[in-house]
């Protein structure tokens, strides 16, 4: 039998994850924020999105997940579809609804920051609505580098177990039929850094961002442009778990690195409730559970305890339910 989360060990964080809402509905929005990449977007929606990604879904799975009382929540990104400001806005109060700011983590996806109107990108401008849900806690800023959004760090705590959540931003403006991501060097190096800092102080660390972090994650169009130097950060520096978001699929894989294997573990959609054309999972959530009793900084150290438990609908039209526990 699949167990719940309501009766933890104390040395246990658990930690939630859910991606790719894509809340609708979306407005005709006026002429000056009316872009190519827009437009094809808003299309896309009405013909097709509209009747796969489910409001009456989400909501279902995030009451059926505040109801396993998660320590915490990892949203990673596509909250909305076209960046609209009055997208962003409604996003926000969805996350309020969630969690507070210190129950619940954000990263921008693909959607989330899409296009900009004569030079200037309104989706990254608008994302102030966001900013309590990503940017470090007071522990977290002491590994994260001042003056810079991401990464962002936030540390978990129960009885032994600090766990660092690290956030990354892999959401660039793209043109049209385009929805790749890239992080850049600097981001890449201050996360070198943070891993660095956060194994020396014994955290478990959880990397989360929006696009699949290895070469031929995604289709093409749709990968993370410099996934192959992240995946060198990653082998050289070590984490302990990586989560993502943007195939709509769940997935498990494994990085090797020099302190260990890294799994790295996609969610699907919180919203899909009809199947797709593509072939995508229905709705579901990740609830992490995470062990560390000793230091990984520890000549010798133990790896961490990770399960996951999957929670969402098997069916079109049925209720959310257990659907699969895994020892990562």
């Amino acid at each position: 039998m699949i167990q719940d989360t309501t009766n933890l060990q104390a040395d246990t964080v658990s930690l939630a994850h859910i991606s790719d809402l894509h809340l609708g509905q979306i407005q005709i929005p006026p002429w000056r924020l009316l872009t190519a990449k827009r437009a094809i977007g808003m299309a896309n929606w009405y013909r097709k999105r509209r009747s796969e990604h489910l409001p009456a879904v989400a909501a279902a799975l995030a009451a059926d997940l505040k109801a396993q009382h998660p320590q915490h929540i990892a949203v990673t990104g596509d909250l909305i579809n076209i960046g609209l400001p009055a997208e962003i806005v409604r996003a926000a109060e969805w996350l309020q609804q969630l969690g507070s700011p210190d129950t619940v983590s954000v990263i921008p996806g693909n959607h989330d920051i899409y296009s900009s109107v004569n030079g200037r990108n309104i989706g990254a401008a608008a994302l102030a609505p966001w900013r309590a849900f990503m940017s470090s806690d007071a522990e977290g800023a002491r590994y994260a580098e001042t003056g810079e959004p991401f990464p962002f760090v936030r540390v978990l705590r129960r009885g032994r177990t600090r766990v660092a959540l690290i956030g990354l931003n892999s959401a660039v403006e793209t043109q049209p039929f385009y929805a790749t991501g890239r992080l850049g060097e600097p981001q890449r190096q201050r996360l070198a850094r943070i891993l660095t800092a956060t194994r020396r102080a014994g955290l478990v660390r959880v990397v989360m961002l929006h696009h699949p972090p290895l070469p031929g994650g995604a289709t093409a169009r749709h990968e993370l442009t410099d996934a192959d130097e992240l995946a060198e950060v990653l082998r050289t520096y070590g984490a302990e778990l990586v989560l993502h978001g943007h195939n709509h699929r769940r997935s498990v894989t494994r990085l090797d690195g020099v302190h260990g294997s890294i799994p790295i573990v996609c969610v699907p959609s919180a919203s899909i409730g009809a199947p797709t054309s593509r072939g995508e999972n229905l709705a579901r959530a990740h609830i992490f559970e995470i062990s560390a009793g000793i230091a990984l900084a520890r000549e010798n150290a133990a790896r961490p305890a990770i399960s996951l438990i999957a929670r969402g609908i098997a069916a079109p039209g049925g209720g959310v339910s257990a659907l699969e526990r895994l020892d990562l």
